[in-house]
């Protein structure tokens, strides 16, 4: 699909309207302006979407994405669409207030942040397929010159200090919205950032695929090299700025993980080694059409779920150990 200059053009003004129709009953709820430190905001958390969706101005950006665009958001009978236009409309009103925000702008005149977003609105809905990325925080993982580095469809962020939702949100542009003003904190040195990503035309179908790549990764470093390495927190998310699939944070306690530290240091001599023994491993019989688990597959969960947190994974050490009195032996009565 190509969006035309003749249709970017009636796009462009209703989205100048709404964008205005939305500033003002936002601003009337002291919702914006926002703070540079939060400037994303979510419907049904920060606002109520029905003074936004009542307003004549939004109501005709959705119904201009409706006929501009038949194939996202029509249907045969029987069929769902695509996406739903009130959806997606409210998404890029949000990402334009986060624009609007970055640059010090207000909704109420036309300006420059709503430009680049009704950029970003229209490559999204030209392109056929979605890209979804899982970026991953995990702990007793680093690059022996923490530098960037890709392994097995991994790629291993380089390494800056405190920066971490800065990376991240460079790949995954609605990350800080995933936070809730609440960032996941740990301290289970050394941490890694590492991202995957999937493509299809469904990005909700995609966060099992894009998280797999690093399921896989972990799992062949913890085999050769007898590693700690466990998941901290994850955020999945496409790729753009204008989406369906936000961003979507899931965090692990990191006082749960296990408290003897064996770190992953990897380079690219890692890279062969992991890639075989992965491909060894798809090589195996493990997988099986019927509900019982193959044995290999079984064994696999068994050594994953040992790094997961939980009751068996929680311990606490002290040093130097204290060792408790025996107890007297019991004496039978005479």
């Amino acid at each position: 699909m190509s969006t035309s200059f003749a249709d970017m053009d009636t796009l462009r003004g209703a989205a100048v309207a709404a964008i205005a129709e939305a500033w003002g009953a936002l601003a009337a709820e002291h919702v914006v302006p926002c703070s540079r430190y939060r400037p994303y905001i979510q419907v049904g958390r920060d606002y109520e979407g029905g003074p936004l969706s009542r307003g004549p101005a939004f109501a005709q950006f959705s119904q201009t994405l409706r006929q501009m665009y038949p194939a996202w958001f029509a249907a045969p009978s029987g069929q769902d669409p695509r996406w739903f236009p009130d959806n997606l409309a409210f998404q890029f009103v949000e990402a334009a207030i986060a624009e609007l925000t970055r640059r010090g702008e207000t909704g109420d005149t036309p300006s420059d942040a709503v430009e680049v977003t009704l950029l970003h609105l229209v490559d999204y809905l030209d392109s056929d397929d979605s890209r979804l990325a899982c970026a991953r925080r995990v702990s007793h993982l680093m690059t022996a010159d923490r530098k960037e580095l890709t392994i097995a469809g991994v790629t291993i962020l380089e390494y800056r200090q405190f920066q971490e939702t800065r990376q991240i949100a460079e790949v995954i542009p609605t990350a800080h919205s995933a936070y809730n003003a609440e960032r996941p904190r740990s301290f289970a040195r050394p941490e890694a950032t590492v991202v995957s990503y999937a493509t299809g035309p469904d990005p909700f179908d995609l966060a099992r695929d894009a998280g797999r790549h690093i399921d896989r990764l972990l799992l062949a470093l913890r085999l050769l090299y007898c590693v700690t390495t466990a998941d901290i927190y994850q955020v999945t998310g496409e790729v753009t700025f204008v989406c369906r699939c936000t961003a979507r944070l899931d965090e692990i306690p990191h006082d749960f993980h296990l408290v003897p530290v064996r770190p992953a240091v990897v380079s690219a001599s890692t890279a062969e080694p992991v890639e075989e023994l992965l491909a060894l491993y798809d090589s195996t019989e493990h997988r099986t059409d019927k509900e019982v688990v193959h044995g290999l597959e079984m064994a696999v969960i068994k050594f994953t779920n040992s790094f997961a947190p939980g009751p068996g994974s929680r311990r606490s050490w002290t040093w130097p150990p204290r060792l408790k009195p025996r107890s007297p032996a019991p004496t039978r009565p005479t």
